[in-house]
């Protein structure tokens, strides 16, 4: 069912499944280890789903193309010659953890 999944790292599965985890996923070799499931657990793996400064790394070059060109423009519109209010960039960042990871590669 996994087959092919050589960037999967994170797995939350039944206790059953943890001795025999290479079974279920025999081409992910970044998994070393499946989680149990608990709150924090599936707390971590919701947020794998949007972009971070942590999750950028887990990001297509597209997407992280699309996250340099959003706040390169962030730093444009602080320039002195822009009529908009300046947002600083901890905030940019912040309004850019709201992405969900799968939209940062739409087309238009």
């Amino acid at each position: 069912a996994f087959r092919g999944c050589h960037s999967l790292s994170f797995v939350i599965a039944p206790l059953r499944l943890h001795e025999t985890y290479q079974d279920y996923f025999p081409d992910s070799p970044l998994l070393t280890r499946l989680e149990t499931s608990t709150a924090k657990n599936r707390w971590q793996a919701m947020r794998l789903q949007y972009w971070s400064v942590s999750t950028h790394k887990l990001c297509s070059p597209v997407q992280r193309e699309w996250v340099v060109t959003v706040l390169v423009i962030a730093t444009r519109l602080d320039s002195e010659e822009s009529p908009l209010p300046r947002l600083p960039i901890e905030m940019w960042v912040a309004v850019l953890e709201f992405v969900p990871r799968r939209a940062l590669d739409l087309q238009p």
